[in-house]
């Protein structure tokens, strides 16, 4: 055999077995290698993920589908590889690890569904590279703000720092509201509820003291009337009704709401808890 059919033969073989791996290579394990890659879980509210040189646009993906949030990519198309671990993170702290070279503007908190919308990548980052939960925070990339009318009202562009305030803000005020028998834990929750810049955060620290009941009468109103925070009118309102049998000074501001409130639902609110106590009045009245 010349060299040439020697080639020949050898370039006929290597063909062949490229031909019989790709033929055992069935879409299933394909498809199977790809998730075993990129995998996110989520659990009570917190996330995990081992990722492996994927694209970030299927990173996110995964993540969207792990959290039920809408993704925006409004720059680019996520190429870039993603290779990253973490365990027991927030949304936004697993975000801010699957795009630590991209902006981003990211909406959350509630009972609302997450929103995501990613920019550029940011010149000048190092490159990408393995990062794992005991990294820290990744440095937050500048915001890119979302489109016009994308709930102007109550959208609002969290950078990951801000975003851990905030988070640590709620894990204070689920630690005092473990304690609430304490004066100073009531003071710490009455504070947070009443200066606090994050809505979820008063909106945390309201409920831990309405089970408690322990919310000062001057902080209910000040949440309750028209010029108060439109996320915790209502349960300010509610718990004016709570108070109804017991504070004149809550029988006053839900008549004052049920003669003529901005908002139709909290007017028929205070309305239906003035009904009902008049007609437990009346009850009283009948048995004696």
């Amino acid at each position: 055999m010349n060299a040439t059919t020697h080639e020949k033969a050898t370039l006929a073989t290597a063909t062949a077995v490229a031909v019989a791996v790709l033929l055992t290579a069935t879409p299933g394990t394909l498809l199977a290698d790809a998730a075993s890659r990129c995998t996110i879980d989520a659990n009570r509210g917190r996330l995990s993920a081992n990722i492996a040189s994927v694209p970030a646009s299927e990173a996110i993906a995964a993540l969207a589908a792990a959290t039920g949030m809408r993704v925006d990519w409004m720059r680019g198309a996520g190429d870039e590889p993603v290779t990253v671990r973490f365990a027991d993170e927030r949304l936004a702290g697993a975000v801010a690890r699957l795009l630590p070279h991209r902006s981003y503007a990211l909406l959350s908190g509630g009972d609302r569904r997450p929103e995501l919308w990613i920019g550029e990548i940011v010149s000048g980052r190092e490159a990408p590279r393995e990062m794992d939960a005991s990294e820290g925070p990744v440095p937050a990339p500048p915001s890119v703000h979302p489109p016009d009318g994308a709930q102007e009202a109550t959208a609002a562009i969290r950078t990951p720092e801000a975003e851990a305030e905030r988070y640590r803000e709620l894990d204070a005020v689920a630690d005092l509201a473990a304690r609430l028998e304490e004066p100073e834990a009531q003071e710490a929750l009455v504070r947070m509820l009443e200066e606090s810049p994050s809505p979820d955060v008063r909106s945390a620290a309201l409920a831990s003291l309405r089970e408690h009941d322990a919310v000062p009468i001057g902080a209910v109103l000040a949440l309750a009337m028209q010029d108060g925070p439109p996320g915790l009118r209502h349960p300010a309102v509610e718990l004016l009704c709570d108070r109804l049998d017991t504070d004149a000074t809550a029988e006053a501001a839900l008549t004052q709401l049920a003669a003529g409130d901005v908002d139709d639902a909290i007017q028929q609110i205070a309305r239906e808890a003035l009904l009902g106590r008049a007609r437990r009045q009346r009850s009283r009245q009948q048995g004696r």
